[in-house]
């Protein structure tokens, strides 16, 4: 295997996010916060490698934790198929809580979740 077809990994620098750009793209905007990110040219038109996904709750605590509020409501609308505003309120526990135990917290709020869908 050449230098050239070894595969690569590129993360945003804002959130950490895994980007997946498309062979011989210059730039690539992130999904999860929206940052424009350049793409090395040695990196241009080689497979990018792609490393096992971080669980949820890992990536809701770096997104809450480096304030990107955005893109952890989106991860979580993506994710959990949650509506906005329960996605904001998870978002906003997990904040209060200063991002620690973030498995219970959405563990917890999903199962208060479903009893309050019971109960209507």
């Amino acid at each position: 295997m050449t230098k050239d077809q070894k595969p690569y990994t590129l993360s945003c620098q804002a959130c950490g996010g895994k980007l997946n750009p498309k062979p011989g793209q210059a730039t690539v905007r992130c999904a999860h916060c929206g940052n424009t990110v350049a793409i090395p040219a040695e990196a241009r038109g080689r497979k990018p490698f792609t490393p096992p996904e971080e669980p949820l709750e890992v990536r809701l605590g770096k997104l809450v934790g480096g304030r990107h509020d955005g893109a952890a409501v989106q991860l979580l609308r993506d994710e959990l198929s949650l509506p906005p505003a329960a996605a904001g309120e998870l978002v906003e526990l997990v904040r209060l809580n200063e991002c620690k135990d973030v498995a219970r917290i959405i563990k917890g709020w999903m199962e208060g979740r479903a009893q309050r869908k019971a109960i209507l």
